[in-house]
C-alpha cells in the first residue's frame, strides 16, 4: 500500500477443481413433484467433496397452494492459501 507502513507480499498459485452432477425430477400424478440431485467436487490436493438436494412440492389446485420442501448437504473447500 503506497504511503503505509503495511509490508504487501504478492502471493500466487493455482488450483484445479473436477466436478460432476446429476439432477431427476418426476411428477407423481397432477399435485406431487420430486426432484433428486447430487454433485461431486474433487479439489486437486485437497478432498473429494459429496453433497445432494432433495425436493418436493406438494399442489393444492382448489386454493391456489403449493407446499415445498427441500434437503441437502453442502460443502465448501478451503481456500488456495488456508
Amino acid at each position: 500500500l503506497k504511503g503505509s507502513s503495511f509490508n504487501v507480499e504478492q502471493l500466487s498459485g493455482a488450483q484445479t477443481t473436477n466436478s460432476a452432477f446429476a439432477l431427476h425430477q418426476v411428477s407423481v400424478g397432477s399435485r406431487l413433484d420430486i426432484s433428486l440431485g447430487g454433485r461431486v467436487d474433487a479439489v486437486e490436493n485437497v478432498d473429494v467433496f459429496p453433497t445432494w438436494r432433495a425436493t418436493a412440492a406438494y399442489r393444492l389446485f382448489e386454493s391456489d397452494t403449493k407446499f415445498r420442501a427441500s434437503a441437502g448437504t453442502g460443502a465448501k473447500a478451503p481456500s488456495l492459501y488456508q
